[in-house]
């Protein structure tokens, strides 16, 4: 069970949680960081009180030309000829 101790002070409400992309599409993954980081705000019940930003890494990939293309998750997985 996740620790329901706060650890650190908090003068801002907001809380920004940086994911790498497999994490951020897996359900599973989620429920476990979510439970454990409202464990460590001492709030192992609900979020209120807090403006939880949940930020998923994205990547891009520059041309040699200078042309920035975005990769999401589908384009990722194509490109690395996974979920086919």
């Amino acid at each position: 069970m996740a620790d329901v101790t706060p650890n650190f002070e908090l003068n801002n409400r907001a809380v920004t949680v940086r994911l790498p992309r497999d994490a951020a599409y897996d359900l599973k993954k989620i429920q476990t960081i979510q439970r454990t980081i409202l464990g460590q705000l001492g709030h192992l019940g609900c979020c209120s009180g807090f403006d939880i930003r949940w930020d998923y890494e994205t990547e891009f990939i520059v041309s040699k030309a200078g042309k920035v293309n975005h990769l999401g998750p589908q384009a990722v997985d194509k490109a690395l000829g996974a979920g086919a």
